[in-house]
């Protein structure tokens, strides 16, 4: 049955009035012509390039059959991220799209995936695809990877993909901006993670971050794609469709951005400067709106400015306290600063971070041994410790 890719090729070579032969000399035979016509062989990506050529046609509108214009109006229509998730699995799935087409419809599928499992699937697959592609082309993919294994609780697999993709990257020549923006921002969350040192890639990352909000530029950069597409100005389209791929990676990484931005305003706060890690504090509230750790290094930043009030109403607001919430009552109201203590003690003994729970045990120990009660500071000290040791040491 000729059907598909086979029956274009047919009608292709038909049309411009050559033979099997014709068409497949010199690398190829008539024999395979016919049996990629008649739809019993799939052509190689070397004899699709083979026939587009002989046939004066592009080869991705060969394999999909769909003109330039039509292809680079789906590519838009892909990166809008308005369709449904079954739209997406289609073309992430169909055999007659072009990888590059189906990874990038995989990698949507992992941004709007509700589940972190879900998610890493999808990367994966976009990761397959573009196996060959340049690195710069793969950088959604391994982004949405390392994410993925972070959520997952492997920040040093995460780093060793983000690793390896900037070497690649430097080793290429290809700097891409959003690349490295998107390497820098996850491998300092992933030293972070692991208690080494994220200052060059916080800086690095924070030196890339865009100005303003990146997915209403998507959304511009979409819009002025379309209307040069829509004029057959296809390669102005396609640079458009690269400037809007570009900043929806960037929006795609807007809560990342901000945590990298509140690991610089805790090292700005920690060297002695709280107006500089304000600044901070205040810009990582647009990628992490009401995250309750977020407002209470606020808090604490702003009892370091001298302003306790501005501190207690940002912390009276949050209604299910997180440890450095509690820990941030600790500063602004000692009278009930053991009760913090041991509220994010307790919150903090099921899954730590082990270092903040060691902190907050020792903060305990402290304040109970300076109120004289000896005996309470050892136990709290004792018990606590254990707790630490329950956790286990860092991977």
């Amino acid at each position: 049955m000729t059907t598909g890719i086979g029956a274009r090729i047919l009608a292709l070579r038909t049309s411009r009035g050559l033979t099997q032969r014709d068409l497949a000399e010199p690398k190829y035979t008539a024999a395979y012509v016919s049996s990629v016509e008649n739809g019993h062989r799939v052509p190689s990506s070397d004899a699709l390039a083979h026939f587009a050529a002989r046939l004066s046609i592009d080869v991705a509108e060969l394999s999909t059959g769909r003109h330039p214009g039509e292809a680079l109006a789906l590519d838009i229509e892909l990166l809008s991220m308005s369709h449904s998730p079954q739209w997406y699995s289609g073309i992430a799935a169909s055999p007659t799209e072009p990888d590059a087409r189906r990874a990038e419809a995989s990698v949507v599928l992992g941004r709007l995936a509700s589940s972190v499992d879900a998610a890493a699937a999808h990367f994966e697959r976009a990761h397959r695809l573009l196996a060959d592609a340049p690195p710069h082309h793969r950088a959604a993919a391994v982004a949405g990877r390392a994410w993925c294994a972070r959520r997952q609780g492997d920040p040093g697999y995460a780093a060793y993909l983000l690793g390896a993709l900037r070497d690649e990257l430097h080793r290429a020549s290809l700097p891409s901006p959003s690349a490295l923006l998107a390497v820098h921002t996850l491998l300092a969350l992933c030293q972070n993670d692991l208690g080494e040192d994220a200052a060059p890639a916080v800086a690095a990352a924070l030196e890339l971050a865009p100005a303003g909000d990146p997915a209403h530029a998507a959304e511009l950069h979409l819009t002025v794609a379309r209307t040069l597409a829509s004029a057959g100005r296809t390669a102005e389209a396609a640079s458009s469709l690269a400037a809007a791929r570009a900043a929806a990676l960037a929006a795609w990484l807007s809560a990342p951005i901000a945590e990298v931005r509140r690991l610089r305003g805790r090292s700005r706060l920690a060297a002695g400067d709280p107006g500089g890690a304000l600044a901070d504090f205040t810009a990582a509230l647009a990628g992490l709106p009401a995250d309750p750790d977020l407002i209470a290094d606020l808090a604490v930043t702003y009892r370091a400015l001298g302003s306790p009030s501005t501190a207690t109403e940002l912390l009276a607001d949050v209604s299910a306290p997180t440890a450095a919430v509690h820990r941030a009552w600790t500063l602004l109201a000692p009278e009930t600063a053991e009760d913090h203590l041991r509220a994010a003690i307790a919150l903090l003994k099921p899954a730590g971070p082990r270092r903040d729970l060691a902190d907050a045990v020792l903060a305990l120990a402290d304040l109970l041994a300076a109120a004289g009660r000896g005996p309470d500071a050892l136990e709290a000290l004792s018990d606590g410790l254990a707790a630490v040791d329950a956790l286990g040491r860092p991977s």
